[in-house]
């Protein structure tokens, strides 16, 4: 099992295209219809992974997408291999952005958000420190640099019931991060199940520069400490607004078998086919309302 898309709903596709493709150097692979609208096929220049576009004539707002920290997702991350080459593109284009800064023992990171406000996080594959010396010398600003989607940031209450879902779909908890930031979270990363980190421990800290070498596609988990134990704290989903993530897209190696092993866990899912192409396709809900839909 592997991840190879998260789909985001847009109110402008022709500028949300134009954006993509002269800023992030993507390539508008395609389209296709399905119930919900037309769909935007957008490739990065490297990595298995894609970012897909949904617009639905019929469901249309002027208001942009506002992120909530109870939304159940966040943003995603695009991994570089020269943040300060991505900063100083951005800053040539007048795209705003805050100053790549190295934070704590996570990552060296950078934050942006698109057209119709959505996050977008820049993360280098390697620390600060461990930035490579040809770097800082051949750093340009008319190239953002090569570019591949890294993580789809969701949120959870219940990260073992979270985790022990995406495990049953096929992938596999890699690696784990605490950050005592505000009250605290902790960050789960789930992947394909046979990707091996250099330490077995899932904390080590080697294993986060290692997972963002990858030219794969990662789950994301963020869970607030303590949150399952707040009433009034419920996360929030964008499926019926017009804005907002609308789903993941996950690709199995047998269907057949993913279908015996929901029904043997008595985990609900409906089937179907894209009328485009006639491939079969399973989806399914996460414990916190993501929808999730396999190949």
């Amino acid at each position: 099992m592997k991840i190879i898309s998260l789909q985001l709903k847009t109110q402008k596709p022709t500028e949300a295209i134009d954006f993509y493709t002269k800023t992030f150097g993507m390539t508008l692979q395609g389209e296709f219809k399905d119930e919900a609208g037309i769909v935007y096929i957008l490739q990065f220049p490297k990595g298995n992974a894609h970012l897909e576009l949904l617009y639905n004539p019929k469901n249309i707002t002027t208001e942009s997408y506002q992120q909530n920290a109870q939304d159940n997702y966040w943003k995603y991350s695009v991994f570089v291999e020269d943040i300060q080459q991505i900063y100083r593109f951005l800053k040539n284009k007048n795209i705003s952005s805050n100053e790549p800064y190295q934070f704590g023992d996570i990552g060296y990171l950078m934050h942006t958000k698109d057209q119709e406000n959505y996050q977008v996080e820049f993360i280098q594959r390697t620390f600060q420190q461990n930035t490579p010396t040809y770097l800082k010398t051949t750093a340009s600003p008319d190239k953002a640099g090569p570019l591949s989607l890294g993580l789809i940031t969701l949120r959870t209450k219940d990260p073992v019931k979270s985790i022990q879902f995406y495990e049953n779909l096929g992938l596999k908890l890699l690696v784990r991060m605490y950050v005592e930031r505000g009250n605290g979270f902790t960050l789960y990363f789930l992947g394909r199940k046979d990707l091996t980190p250099p330490n077995a421990d899932i904390d080590a800290i080697e294993n986060r520069e290692w997972l963002y070498q990858q030219e794969e596609a990662f789950i994301e988990l963020q869970y607030y400490w303590g949150s399952e134990n707040q009433a009034k704290f419920t996360l929030r989903t964008n499926q019926i607004k017009p804005n907002g993530l609308r789903q993941l897209k996950l690709m199995s190696e047998n269907l057949g078998d993913l279908k015996e092993l929901l029904d043997k866990n008595k985990r609900p899912y409906s089937s179907g086919f894209y009328k485009s192409n006639q491939r079969q396709y399973i989806q399914v809900t996460s414990p916190d309302e993501h929808q999730i839909v396999i190949e």
